[in-house]
């Protein structure tokens, strides 16, 4: 049974990188090519229609900035609530100086995706490089997990063969 357990405990855990990894570090990559991509694309007038810090406390205290802003285009109406690409920042500071930016009421100008026009943002071009971060950890991830299943294969393959 405990031989069973460690089976299925290291697959979990090669699975888990492998896959955990690949996916961190697409997350990373399609922000960075939205942020990139968004300095491109076009604009309409929206409203913000919420402005609020959240607080999550833990072994730290962390604070995000909460933005909604709704925008109509072509008859449609939209709501969204991505500032920039990347992700927010977990500081107090930033977090107080991005919501006193975008007070409720406040007329903002909306960037959207021609091609999906529910994917906008309101700082275009912005990038938070945590998403890099994600990359190089989710590659990193990935390689071990990777790595990690060649070698179980392989000594698997030779125990069979033998």
């Amino acid at each position: 049974m405990k031989r069973l357990l460690d089976k299925l405990f290291s697959w979990l855990l090669m699975l888990g990188l492998t896959f955990g990894g690949a996916y961190s570090a697409y997350w990373g990559i399609t922000q960075e090519s939205l942020a990139r991509a968004s300095s491109k694309w076009p604009s309409v007038t929206g409203k913000i229609i919420s402005s609020y810090i959240e607080v999550a406390r833990g072994k730290s205290t962390s604070y995000t900035p909460k933005v909604q802003y709704q925008y109509r285009l072509n008859g449609a109406v939209f709501e969204n609530d991505q500032i920039y690409f990347g992700g927010p920042s977990s500081n107090k500071n930033d977090a107080a100086e991005t919501t006193a930016k975008y007070p409720i009421g406040e007329a903002v100008t909306v960037y959207y995706k021609p091609e999906a026009p529910e994917t906008s943002c309101l700082e275009p071009g912005k990038y938070r490089h945590i998403s890099a971060i994600f990359v190089v950890i989710g590659f990193m991830y990935f390689s071990i997990g990777f790595a990690m299943l060649i070698g179980y294969f392989v000594v698997f393959a030779g125990r069979s063969a033998k």
